[in-house]
């Protein structure tokens, strides 16, 4: 398959915030954690994974791009279910800090080796091209993820425990900063 030939395209360098344009406006985290799940639904059935959501009193709302924090949300429940064991729990969680909103996805699964962690954010980068054969997906997911994070000049960050669970944590601007 083609994606198996990667090394023969040429893929441009650039930001996203150098083609996108983000267009903020308060956002509730629980609006969007609601449409992001839907689209997940028929795979968590699958495999019997329940979510755990938890928002923080006064972590809404946030000031963001609506369509890209979705996105961001997508890509990593969609890893998460790929990379969970079956019959295992997500968390999604806010946390407020000072002006800003932490927000957590995390899976109880396969986790991520260490040598791999700061790999993990380039394009088409798979952590286990051999597992990843029966995974769908380009390993485009979490360099788009940064991206987005990034453009809202924002951080985000990974913790993994191989065999425990890896948990994404990032940042937004609370709407009231």
């Amino acid at each position: 398959p083609l994606l198996d030939r990667m090394e023969l395209i040429e893929v441009p360098s650039y930001t996203l915030e150098e083609k996108v344009q983000i267009a903020r406006k308060y956002l509730w985290p629980r609006q969007v954690k609601e449409n992001g799940l839907k689209r997940a639904q028929v795979r968590v059935s699958e495999k019997a994974i329940t979510f755990d959501v938890t928002f923080e009193r006064g972590s809404e709302p946030v000031n963001a791009d609506r369509a890209r924090i979705e996105q961001v949300i997508h890509n990593l429940v969609d890893n998460a279910i790929k990379f969970s064991n079956p019959n295992s729990t997500i968390d999604i969680s806010t946390h407020l800090s000072g002006e800003k909103v932490f927000v957590s996805v995390k899976d109880h699964g396969v986790g991520i080796e260490e040598e791999n962690l700061k790999k993990i954010w380039n394009r088409f980068y798979k952590t286990d091209p051999s597992r990843g054969k029966d995974k769908k997906g380009t390993g485009l997911g979490l360099a788009i993820v940064r991206d987005i994070i990034q453009n809202h000049k924002e951080n985000i960050d990974v913790i993994s425990t191989p065999g425990i669970g890896t948990e994404f944590i990032f940042t937004l601007p609370s709407a009231d900063s």
